[in-house]
Protein backbone atom coordinates (compact mmCIF):
# COMPACT_ATOMS: atom_id res chain seq x y z
CA UNK A 1 0.00 0.00 0.00
CA UNK A 2 1.49 3.38 -0.99
CA UNK A 3 2.40 5.75 1.79
CA UNK A 4 0.86 9.23 1.70
CA UNK A 5 3.25 12.06 2.39
CA UNK A 6 2.28 14.99 4.55
CA UNK A 7 1.34 17.81 2.16
CA UNK A 8 2.55 20.39 4.71
CA UNK A 9 6.05 18.90 5.04
CA UNK A 10 9.11 20.97 4.23
CA UNK A 11 10.23 19.68 0.83
CA UNK A 12 13.83 20.64 1.54
CA UNK A 13 13.89 18.28 4.53
CA UNK A 14 13.47 15.36 2.10
CA UNK A 15 16.69 13.62 1.08
CA UNK A 16 18.32 14.88 -2.11
CA UNK A 17 17.67 12.49 -5.01
CA UNK A 18 20.44 13.90 -7.21
CA UNK A 19 22.00 17.15 -8.38
CA UNK A 20 21.28 18.96 -11.63
CA UNK A 21 23.87 18.08 -14.28
CA UNK A 22 23.64 21.61 -15.67
CA UNK A 23 23.79 23.91 -12.63
CA UNK A 24 24.54 21.57 -9.72
CA UNK A 25 21.30 22.45 -7.92
CA UNK A 26 19.63 19.97 -5.59
CA UNK A 27 16.78 17.83 -6.96
CA UNK A 28 14.33 16.35 -4.46
CA UNK A 29 11.74 14.84 -6.82
CA UNK A 30 12.79 11.49 -8.36
CA UNK A 31 10.43 12.07 -11.29
CA UNK A 32 12.20 15.30 -12.23
CA UNK A 33 15.12 13.59 -13.97
CA UNK A 34 18.71 14.84 -13.87
CA UNK A 35 18.01 18.50 -14.76
CA UNK A 36 16.23 20.90 -12.37
CA UNK A 37 13.03 22.72 -13.33
CA UNK A 38 14.76 26.09 -13.63
CA UNK A 39 17.30 24.72 -16.11
CA UNK A 40 14.61 22.90 -18.07
CA UNK A 41 12.70 26.16 -18.48
CA UNK A 42 15.89 27.90 -19.68
CA UNK A 43 16.70 25.06 -22.08
CA UNK A 44 13.21 25.07 -23.58
CA UNK A 45 14.06 28.44 -25.11
CA UNK A 46 16.03 26.52 -27.71
CA UNK A 47 14.18 24.60 -30.37
CA UNK A 48 15.29 21.17 -31.52
CA UNK A 49 16.87 22.48 -34.75
CA UNK A 50 19.07 24.89 -32.81
CA UNK A 51 20.20 22.18 -30.41
CA UNK A 52 21.07 19.84 -33.26
CA UNK A 53 22.99 22.62 -35.02
CA UNK A 54 24.96 23.34 -31.83
CA UNK A 55 25.82 19.68 -31.28
CA UNK A 56 26.83 19.19 -34.93
CA UNK A 57 29.08 22.28 -34.84
CA UNK A 58 30.76 21.09 -31.65
CA UNK A 59 31.21 17.60 -33.10
CA UNK A 60 32.76 19.04 -36.26
CA UNK A 61 35.24 21.21 -34.34
CA UNK A 62 36.16 18.47 -31.86
CA UNK A 63 36.76 15.98 -34.68
CA UNK A 64 39.65 18.17 -35.87
CA UNK A 65 41.55 17.84 -32.59
CA UNK A 66 40.27 14.90 -30.54
CA UNK A 67 39.85 11.15 -30.91
CA UNK A 68 36.45 9.63 -31.66
CA UNK A 69 36.09 8.42 -28.05
CA UNK A 70 36.72 11.90 -26.68
CA UNK A 71 34.32 13.42 -29.23
CA UNK A 72 31.61 10.94 -28.24
CA UNK A 73 32.10 11.70 -24.53
CA UNK A 74 31.91 15.46 -25.15
CA UNK A 75 28.83 15.04 -27.34
CA UNK A 76 27.03 12.87 -24.76
CA UNK A 77 27.83 15.22 -21.88
CA UNK A 78 26.70 18.23 -23.88
CA UNK A 79 23.51 16.47 -25.02
CA UNK A 80 22.64 15.72 -21.37
CA UNK A 81 22.34 19.44 -20.80
CA UNK A 82 19.58 19.65 -23.40
CA UNK A 83 16.84 17.20 -22.30
CA UNK A 84 14.67 18.32 -25.19
CA UNK A 85 17.29 16.83 -27.54
CA UNK A 86 16.31 13.31 -26.42
CA UNK A 87 12.80 13.94 -27.73
CA UNK A 88 14.05 14.62 -31.28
Amino acid sequence: MPRCLDPLRDKQQDPIVCTCVRCGGEIYDPDEGNVCRRCVSEIRRYDADTIIAILEAVDEENAKWASEDVCTTIHNNLALRFPIYEEV
